[in-house]
Protein backbone atom coordinates (compact mmCIF):
# COMPACT_ATOMS: atom_id res chain seq x y z
CA UNK A 1 0.00 0.00 0.00
CA UNK A 2 1.30 3.41 -0.93
CA UNK A 3 1.12 5.97 1.83
CA UNK A 4 -0.09 9.48 1.27
CA UNK A 5 2.96 11.73 0.93
CA UNK A 6 3.34 14.23 3.71
CA UNK A 7 3.12 17.87 2.95
CA UNK A 8 6.47 19.40 2.48
CA UNK A 9 7.26 22.08 5.06
CA UNK A 10 7.69 24.69 2.36
CA UNK A 11 4.12 24.06 1.14
CA UNK A 12 2.79 25.13 4.52
CA UNK A 13 5.08 28.17 4.50
CA UNK A 14 3.91 29.12 1.02
CA UNK A 15 0.27 28.86 2.08
CA UNK A 16 0.95 31.12 5.08
CA UNK A 17 2.81 33.54 2.85
CA UNK A 18 -0.13 33.63 0.44
CA UNK A 19 -2.53 34.31 3.33
CA UNK A 20 -0.25 37.05 4.65
CA UNK A 21 -0.04 38.62 1.22
CA UNK A 22 -3.85 38.66 0.94
CA UNK A 23 -4.17 40.13 4.45
CA UNK A 24 -1.67 42.85 3.61
CA UNK A 25 -3.47 43.64 0.36
CA UNK A 26 -6.76 43.98 2.28
CA UNK A 27 -5.08 46.17 4.89
CA UNK A 28 -3.62 48.38 2.17
CA UNK A 29 -7.05 48.77 0.52
CA UNK A 30 -8.68 49.66 3.85
CA UNK A 31 -5.87 52.10 4.66
CA UNK A 32 -6.18 53.81 1.29
CA UNK A 33 -9.96 54.06 1.62
CA UNK A 34 -9.68 55.58 5.08
CA UNK A 35 -6.89 57.95 4.05
CA UNK A 36 -8.86 59.15 1.03
CA UNK A 37 -11.94 59.75 3.20
CA UNK A 38 -9.97 61.77 5.76
CA UNK A 39 -8.24 63.82 3.06
CA UNK A 40 -11.56 64.59 1.33
CA UNK A 41 -12.87 66.07 4.58
CA UNK A 42 -9.61 67.54 5.86
CA UNK A 43 -10.88 71.13 5.81
CA UNK A 44 -14.06 70.26 7.71
CA UNK A 45 -12.11 68.19 10.21
CA UNK A 46 -9.58 71.00 10.70
CA UNK A 47 -12.44 73.45 11.33
CA UNK A 48 -13.74 71.19 14.10
CA UNK A 49 -10.25 70.85 15.54
CA UNK A 50 -9.74 74.63 15.49
CA UNK A 51 -12.93 75.07 17.52
CA UNK A 52 -11.81 72.75 20.33
CA UNK A 53 -8.09 73.54 20.32
CA UNK A 54 -8.20 77.03 21.74
CA UNK A 55 -5.60 79.53 20.52
CA UNK A 56 -3.90 76.86 18.42
CA UNK A 57 -4.41 76.58 14.66
CA UNK A 58 -4.42 72.96 13.44
CA UNK A 59 -1.37 73.59 11.26
CA UNK A 60 0.62 74.41 14.43
CA UNK A 61 -0.15 71.02 16.00
CA UNK A 62 2.65 68.46 15.81
CA UNK A 63 2.28 66.68 12.43
CA UNK A 64 1.97 63.22 14.00
CA UNK A 65 -0.63 64.42 16.50
CA UNK A 66 -2.49 66.25 13.74
CA UNK A 67 -2.67 63.13 11.56
CA UNK A 68 -3.92 61.06 14.51
CA UNK A 69 -6.48 63.72 15.43
CA UNK A 70 -7.77 63.94 11.85
CA UNK A 71 -8.14 60.18 11.59
CA UNK A 72 -9.87 59.79 14.95
CA UNK A 73 -12.13 62.79 14.34
CA UNK A 74 -13.24 61.28 11.05
CA UNK A 75 -13.89 57.95 12.79
CA UNK A 76 -15.94 59.64 15.52
CA UNK A 77 -18.01 61.53 12.96
CA UNK A 78 -18.45 58.89 10.26
CA UNK A 79 -17.71 55.37 11.43
CA UNK A 80 -19.86 53.07 13.49
CA UNK A 81 -17.06 53.05 16.02
CA UNK A 82 -17.98 54.17 19.53
CA UNK A 83 -16.16 57.40 20.37
CA UNK A 84 -14.35 55.88 23.38
CA UNK A 85 -12.89 53.16 21.13
CA UNK A 86 -11.70 55.67 18.52
CA UNK A 87 -10.23 57.83 21.28
CA UNK A 88 -8.42 54.90 22.95
CA UNK A 89 -6.93 53.82 19.61
CA UNK A 90 -5.80 57.38 18.93
CA UNK A 91 -4.22 57.69 22.37
CA UNK A 92 -2.26 54.48 21.82
CA UNK A 93 -1.04 55.72 18.44
CA UNK A 94 -0.07 59.06 19.98
CA UNK A 95 1.84 57.40 22.81
CA UNK A 96 3.68 55.17 20.36
CA UNK A 97 4.47 57.66 17.60
CA UNK A 98 4.09 61.11 19.16
CA UNK A 99 5.84 63.12 21.82
CA UNK A 100 5.72 62.44 25.55
CA UNK A 101 2.68 64.74 25.87
CA UNK A 102 0.86 63.47 22.77
CA UNK A 103 -1.34 60.92 24.54
CA UNK A 104 -2.78 63.47 26.96
CA UNK A 105 -3.15 66.11 24.26
CA UNK A 106 -4.94 63.77 21.84
CA UNK A 107 -7.19 62.52 24.64
CA UNK A 108 -8.25 66.04 25.62
CA UNK A 109 -8.91 67.20 22.07
CA UNK A 110 -10.85 64.09 21.05
CA UNK A 111 -12.91 64.16 24.23
CA UNK A 112 -14.08 67.66 23.26
CA UNK A 113 -14.66 66.57 19.64
CA UNK A 114 -16.80 63.62 20.74
CA UNK A 115 -18.84 65.78 23.13
CA UNK A 116 -19.55 68.43 20.50
CA UNK A 117 -20.40 65.71 17.97
CA UNK A 118 -22.83 64.13 20.43
CA UNK A 119 -24.43 67.51 21.14
CA UNK A 120 -24.82 68.20 17.42
CA UNK A 121 -26.02 64.69 16.67
CA UNK A 122 -23.19 63.94 14.23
Amino acid sequence: MVEEPEKFPDQVDLAKLRESKESLANLLRETNTLTDAVLREKDTIDERLAVVVENFAPERIDPVDRAILRLATWEILHQNVPAPVAIDEAIELAKRFGTTDSGRFVNGVLDKISKTAAEQGT
